[in-house]
């Protein structure tokens, strides 16, 4: 699959370009850890995958270690079904003519047999996770801090992931907003006794009222 840095009409800012659906064609599951850990195959800077939920009406952000909005509580990496498509973000750069900039080449070594309830691989990685619920609809979102002892300052796309909104107006958003960026995930290397400051950005379609919650796993030590 050529991915190309096409950008959408509303908007040129780097959250909007080089999106791009890719379809999985096989019979089996994709495993998002294999795939995103082939820099052969799978030759994107950003190493998520989004996956459309029309149970939640949201996108899924699909990575290596984690997956949010989470599945049945289980935060670890989700699978792409059979014949399902998902997106990908390719380069931000911007250009007139979009051209194919990177390549993602699947095989059967990407795919799996195990599980195919979509959860997977639970992992128990340091993580602050934050909600918003719609408590009329029901609707929710989520977005994830985790803990990483080499995340830096800026923005790192192999362990950051961009933040792809649902279309649904119903359903509330939540992004973290960081180096002109909306992010779905984003990695610090968090210490116990600092503070961080982190904006969050909260839509919702209809005039409801909303619920956040935080919840801490591996890090219940900080305040």
């Amino acid at each position: 699959f050529d991915i190309y840095n096409t950008y959408f009409d509303v908007s040129t800012d780097n959250n909007n370009i080089g999106w791009n659906m890719v379809a999985n064609p096989f019979l089996a599951h994709l495993d998002p850890t294999v795939l995103l850990a082939d820099a052969t195959n799978f030759g994107l800077a950003n190493k998520a995958l989004y996956l459309w939920d029309p149970n939640i009406q949201q996108y899924r952000v699909l990575t290596a270690t984690t997956t949010t909005p989470a599945i049945n509580n289980d935060s670890g990496p989700a699978l792409v079904p059979p014949m399902h498509a998902f997106w990908v973000k390719g380069s931000s750069t911007l250009s007139a003519s979009p051209t194919a900039v990177e390549q993602i080449t699947l095989s059967s070594s990407h795919t799996t047999v195990a599980n195919a309830t979509l959860n997977h691989l639970k992992t128990e990685i340091p993580q602050v996770r934050i909600n918003v619920n719609d408590m009329q609809s029901g609707y929710f979102d989520e977005v994830v801090i985790i803990h990483h002892d080499k995340a830096t300052e800026g923005f790192e796309p192999d362990k950051d992931a961009f933040k792809l909104s649902s279309d649904n107006s119903d359903v509330p958003s939540l992004s973290i907003e960081a180096f002109n960026k909306r992010l779905a995930i984003q990695s610090l290397q968090l210490q116990k006794d600092n503070t961080y400051r982190i904006p969050i950005y909260v839509k919702r379609g209809k005039n409801h009222a909303l619920k956040m919650t935080v919840n801490k796993q591996g890090l219940e030590d900080f305040s």
